[in-house]
């Protein structure tokens, strides 16, 4: 370290730190760290020297206390919060963990930074966040979902079942049960004409004959008027239903506006 090598002091004082984790070697190798501008570790390793180590000297208490001090003025704090909370987050290039569903607190060197946000079916986002050593800078994004086009699929409101509305089951099921009605209908008045034919017989009468063909005639009224009413329901639930080619875009909980209202920065 004080012939400048600073690359291979820091190896050293790695390996001889996993040999023996003495809070001391933490010492030497936070001020390596600093020379070489890894000031993240370089806080890590002088605060935990400062921490743990009551065995150290007064000049290397006060070196600790030097070093961490000018460690402290390249570096930062960012706060992100991100939504959705499965998104992929990407500080610089490197990712980096978030805290799901709530703030992730980061510290990092001082200047400009880049971050990129990606999420599966959501638009990605990319921002600029400047950070100082005074203040905390704090990000909030809010991926949008993609927006579905024409070809992407069918109707997505709600309701509906392999692109058909409810309306349109409703009135295809309205056909069908006036359909069913129609064939209930047919049968019980062939059965009342038969009666009746036999009933006019000169043959000995049956006395039930007539009671059974005027229910049986009944019957089929009914079905042939509930038939009439059902297909003419059905039919305008099925004209005036949406049409499944219509392309709904899904909607988002996004605020209105200019990109820049869409996130809430602070410094």
């Amino acid at each position: 370290m004080k012939d400048g090598q600073l690359a291979q002091a820091r190896e050293a004082f790695e390996k001889a730190y996993a040999i023996y984790p003495h809070p001391s070697i933490l010492l030497n190798l936070g001020i390596v760290c600093l020379r070489t501008g890894d000031y993240v570790h370089a806080e890590d390793d002088l605060s935990r020297f400062l921490v743990n180590d009551g065995g150290a000297t007064p000049d290397e208490l006060a070196s600790g206390r030097e070093a961490l001090a000018e460690t402290r003025g390249h570096l930062g704090t960012m706060r992100l919060k991100i939504s959705p909370p499965d998104a992929h987050v990407l500080l610089d290039g490197k990712p980096i963990a978030i805290v799901q569903g709530g703030t992730t607190e980061l510290r990092t060197t001082t200047g400009l930074h880049d971050v990129r946000v990606s999420a599966d079916d959501y638009d990605s986002d990319e921002e600029h966040v400047m950070v100082t050593s005074e203040k905390v800078a704090q990000r909030e994004v809010m991926l949008t979902p993609h927006a579905r086009g024409p070809g992407d699929g069918q109707v997505t409101t709600p309701g509906t079942k392999h692109g058909m509305s409810t309306q349109a089951i409703v009135g295809w099921g309205l056909v069908g049960f006036a359909g069913v009605a129609i064939v209930g209908g047919a049968v019980c008045g062939l059965r009342a004409l038969s009666l009746a034919s036999d009933y006019n017989d000169e043959r000995p009468q049956d006395p039930s004959d007539r009671s059974t063909g005027v229910a049986f005639r009944t019957t089929a009224d009914i079905l042939f008027a509930t038939a009439i009413v059902s297909g003419a329901a059905g039919a305008y639930f099925i004209l005036t239903a949406p049409k499944a080619s219509a392309s709904v875009q899904p909607s988002a909980s996004v605020i209105a506006g200019p990109r820049e209202l869409q996130l809430r920065v602070s410094f």
